[in-house]
């Protein structure tokens, strides 16, 4: 007896709060003392989960806390969504746009003063059906950097992974 064929494991991720999101890296292999952390819900953060379906409204957050060597820094935050092999970026305008169209450039999200933490709501109120999306997997990654070394960027390994489905 034997198994053949294409196979996918998808694993629902349940939490009453944000969920921290791995090890943090830069892009540099400076050493980099900060955490990540993020969630999705449709229930305005009663829960956070990974799995919808296409009907749902969707909020996605982030929270970084910053590197104390970089608090008070001006720098800048990154948001990216990762769909198969294409990237897109979340730009100050509040819209992905495809990495694609700008290779190697990193668009940020935002320029600020970094503070000690740093929380985004990077999506509210999403409805994957209004957008056409009845099944799709898209993986979040949340970083930073610093003007003052601007090809650097501070980041976690693990992605925010959305799943949306019946």
């Amino acid at each position: 007896c034997g198994n053949s064929g294409k196979y996918k494991i998808n694993a629902l991720l349940s939490s009453g709060e944000l969920v921290p999101l791995g090890l943090s890296a830069s892009l540099g292999g400076a050493a980099v003392n900060a955490t990540f952390s993020g969630g999705i819900t449709s229930n305005d953060g009663v829960s956070y989960t990974n799995q919808f379906a296409p009907s749902a409204s969707l909020d996605i957050s982030m929270r970084i806390d910053i590197d104390s060597k970089h608090i008070g820094e001006a720098g800048f935050l990154v948001i990216a969504a990762a769909v198969g092999e294409q990237i897109l970026f979340l730009n100050e305008q509040r819209q992905f746009v495809d990495s694609a169209a700008n290779p190697g450039v990193i668009i940020r999200a935002s320029n600020k003063i970094l503070s000690s933490v740093e929380e985004l709501m990077v999506v509210e109120n999403l409805v994957p059906a209004s957008l056409g999306i009845s099944e799709t997997e898209v993986r979040f990654y949340f970083g930073y950097g610093i003007n003052s070394n601007p090809n650097d960027l501070y980041y976690h390994l693990a992605p925010l992974n959305l799943i949306i489905g019946y």
